[in-house]
């Protein structure tokens, strides 16, 4: 009876409105409309709004772009390094380096030694036949790529030594093939294809491919 009352009220009140919402002393809701009837209204069931595609989007957005920013950071570096070979500045070679150095054909690293020093610059100064040819001509002539592992052993058909495994970040860079065959060659192959790995933040040489 206290519930038809009011809603007499309302309407006399509200005259324009054809139903309104209201609560009964014990806080159940109902629906008041304009000829005196009532109904209690249904609890509505809210479906939250799923969020987790957009996060999943971002996640792999970001992952790309992380990439990406690490092949650049890979590319710059291999370009400092090849540079040295046409300015024939083995100091600045040897900063490139790893401590130790991996080798292909065996499991034991090559440790920086004054002799290996030596042997190493001879190699920088072999590196460009050329004399007169500078970085940006190298650029102009050669192609410059940076492959993961699994791209390297696809593009030469055969598998890596199983002590080249690592954790850290990596790509091996190949840079000896010219852009059109015609092209007469100025540098020497080997040098120009080695592995490079990100370890503690710096980006280092840590073995030749060529040989």
């Amino acid at each position: 009876m206290k519930i038809l009352i009011t809603a007499i009220m309302l309407f006399l009140a509200l005259p324009v409105i054809s139903q309104i919402e209201a609560t009964t002393k014990e806080g159940k809701k109902v629906l008041l409309y304009k000829n005196g009837t009532w109904k209690y209204v249904k609890a509505k069931t809210t479906t939250a709004t799923p969020v987790a595609p957009a996060a999943v989007t971002v996640s792999m957005a970001a992952g790309a772009a992380s990439t990406e920013d690490l092949k650049n950071e890979a590319k710059e570096f291999s370009l400092q390094l090849i540079n040295t070979y046409f300015t024939q500045d083995c100091d600045s070679y040897y900063s490139y380096l790893s401590s130790e150095i991996l080798l292909l054909e065996s499991s034991a690293a090559l440790t920086l030694t004054d002799e290996v020093r030596t042997k190493v610059c001879e190699s920088v100064q072999r590196a460009v036949s050329d004399k007169g040819k500078t970085l940006q001509d190298y650029l102009n002539t050669y192609k410059l790529e940076l492959l993961t592992r699994t791209e390297l052993e696809a593009k030469v058909g055969r598998s890596l030594p199983e002590h080249f495994n690592t954790t850290d970040i990596e790509f091996y860079v190949v840079g000896f093939e010219p852009k059109d065959v015609s092209t007469a060659k100025f540098i020497w192959d080997d040098m120009f294809a080695f592995l490079i790995r990100k370890t503690n933040g710096v980006w280092k040489m840590k073995a030749p491919l060529g040989g």
